[in-house]
């Protein structure tokens, strides 16, 4: 006979049950969770990326955020300064380069750079992204932007020069704006006048140049050159095509729409001359990029490149200073002439480079300030 009550019963038994069962193996751990998949390495080119630039941060800064989006596995150190300093530079390095892409402000340190095998030859397919007149010599390098040499004039200006050598005449006397002789634009000017027209014309021109020009006309930019024309100061200015709009637009580069870049056009005090009249063309130069030979990371400099000669990247990095993109069908920055508005110079690249040296030389010889 059971000495417990009824009702208890069960509970007795269930405790019973559980006793037994502890006494028993022990149940199977728990399945441990997956572990989360690693994170997929960026597609592309991946690693550090030194970069040598002669052209400004300000204007490499759109470059970067592109780069950044798209190629997101390449980390870009970036050095800026002046051409001929990384000219020395990898010359020095030459044995053990640290550089992976030069990038240039003018065509004559990139073309030295190539003559003395500094940089590495680049494919067929990225030499084929840009026109033959935009490639340096040897394959080596190409543009990345042009710019076109031109007289900014007051807008109520009667008989404008048509060419740049009318600067020469004896009625522009004092009436003329231009940069110091030691500008490299200015330099690449008198280069391409050698090679567009000549070494005695260009000679006879420069001289009439700096007779015509007075010292309260020597500036040291073109910004104040463009600017005391426009104050009505000169008459007319020497410069590279992009400080007109920069006059005129600002110096930010904005969206503009086609009405307001008309509006600000027509309300501007001066505008702008293509000097292509004497039938040689507008005298024009270009930013380069190029390859280190035996960069340390030549696949990601050439896919750096390749992402310049996008249509993403010329108006990221052509369009950030208004000069005219190098990749047929990508058109000029918004409210900037079109470049078949005026006819170019032949000259090529080789050819304005190797002119560079005489250039020089003129300029010293003449003594122009």
């Amino acid at each position: 006979m059971s000495l417990l009550p009824g009702p208890a019963r069960p509970a007795l038994l269930a405790l019973t049950i559980l006793a037994l069962a502890a006494c028993g193996d022990p149940a199977p751990p728990a399945a441990e969770a997956p572990a989360a998949p690693e994170a997929a390495a960026p597609e592309g080119p991946a690693g550090p990326l030194v970069i040598y630039s002669g052209r400004d941060e300000m204007f490499v800064a759109p470059l970067l955020q592109l780069v950044k989006e798209q190629l997101p596995g390449v980390e870009v150190t970036i050095d800026y300064g002046k051409d001929p300093l990384y000219l020395d530079r990898l010359t020095a390095e030459k044995d053990a380069p640290r550089a992976d892409l030069f990038l240039t402000k003018g065509s004559t340190t990139v073309e030295a750079a190539a003559a003395q095998g500094l940089l590495a030859p680049l494919p067929t397919d990225l030499l084929d992204a840009v026109p033959e007149r935009f490639r340096g010599t040897g394959s080596q390098w190409v543009a990345l932007s042009a710019r076109a040499r031109v007289l900014v004039v007051r807008k109520d200006l009667a008989a404008p020069p048509a060419s740049i050598l009318d600067l020469a005449d004896p009625a522009w006397t004092g009436r003329i704006a231009r940069t110091v002789a030691t500008n490299s634009s200015f330099v690449g000017g008198v280069a391409s006048a050698i090679a567009d027209k000549g070494a005695e014309a260009a000679d006879a021109w420069l001289r009439g140049l700096d007779a015509n020009t007075a010292d309260a006309g020597v500036f040291p930019k073109h910004t104040p050159a463009v600017a005391a024309v426009a104050a009505g100061k000169h008459d007319v200015a020497l410069v590279n095509h992009y400080y007109f709009y920069r006059n005129v637009f600002g110096s930010k580069q904005d969206a503009l729409t086609a009405e307001d870049a008309a509006a600000k056009l027509e309300a501007a005090p001066i505008r702008i001359v293509y000097p292509d009249a004497d039938g040689t063309g507008v005298m024009w130069n270009v930013t380069g990029g190029a390859i280190v030979q035996g960069a340390p990371n030549a696949a990601a400099a050439q896919a750096v490149l390749e992402l310049l000669l996008s249509p993403e990247g010329q108006k990221a990095y052509a369009w950030s200073n208004r000069e005219y993109p190098v990749v047929d069908g990508v058109p000029a920055p918004p409210g900037v002439d079109a470049p078949d508005a005026f006819s170019w110079s032949k000259t090529t690249l080789p050819q304005l480079a190797e002119q560079a040296g005489p250039a020089t030389t003129l300029i010293q010889t003449i003594g122009l300030r």
